[in-house]
């Protein structure tokens, strides 16, 4: 069972990215801050980093670089997808909020696979 860390401020929509993706089989594990995210980083495994972009002590890219030394693949869910550097496009994968069911299943889906083959 894949392992994702959810980061995101707003309790609603951590609460749903988590009620869509165990319903899917996947193992949960929250954070609401860049802090709280990077300690969970440093004492877990994780296949997958979804995180927010804008968080209160920092950017969801902070998390991400994070993941990526470490192996783990980041999506970003934000609704500001113009704050995002070229390069850092990329890099990781983006969706845009309101996060469509469907369209979270099917990044997170792609982004496992690629994980799987590497």
């Amino acid at each position: 069972m894949p392992r994702i860390l959810v980061v995101d401020d707003d309790d609603g929509v951590r609460t749903l990215l988590e009620h869509i993706l165990s319903a899917a089989s996947h193992e949960i594990d929250e954070a609401a801050s860049v802090q709280a995210s990077l300690a969970l980083l440093e004492r877990n495994y994780y296949n997958l980093l979804l995180s927010d972009l804008m968080l209160p002590d920092g950017s969801g890219m902070q998390i991400a670089e994070e993941a990526h030394r470490r192996g783990t693949p980041a999506i970003i869910v934000t609704a500001y997808p113009y704050r995002f550097r070229k390069a850092d496009l990329a890099r990781f994968d983006l969706l845009l909020k309101p996060v469509q069911p469907a369209a979270l299943l099917e990044a997170v889906a792609k982004a496992l696979k690629r994980v799987n083959r590497a």
